[in-house]
């Protein structure tokens, strides 16, 4: 099983997601964050364009394995609901190429008590 996450701008949430994973999901699984974060200053990383190394740095330093969302056709464009899409997109096709079961959480969801996906 694979649990996936799109993390675009908050790194913190990396880390509480790792810990509550690791403590309430009882069975085997691999967690991978889709690097949404933009290599250049935009509104989605309040201009920081060093986000998108701050979330890799997490990663490895969590051991987690981290995937690249292309984006940078975003510069001149201002819809987060088409970035959203597109990113869901991405991870979607990346599903269809690697068959297996999935548990998809936004960046923001953490899980608080034991979940078993047996």
């Amino acid at each position: 099983m694979k649990v996936l996450t799109s993390v675009v701008n908050n790194i913190d949430f990396i880390e509480i997601q790792y810990h509550t994973l690791k403590k309430y999901l009882k069975c085997d699984y691999e967690f991978i964050v889709f690097n949404d974060a933009k290599p250049f200053p935009d509104f989605t990383n309040g201009e920081d364009e060093t986000i998108h190394k701050k979330i890799n740095q997490k990663c490895i330093e969590l051991g987690i394995k981290t995937i690249k969302v292309p984006n940078e056709h975003h510069k001149n464009m201002d819809c987060p609901v088409v970035r959203c899409a597109e990113a869901m997109n991405f991870m979607y096709n990346y599903m269809l190429k690697n068959i297996d079961e999935y548990l998809i959480i936004d960046s923001d969801m953490f899980l608080i008590d034991d979940l078993d996906m047996k």
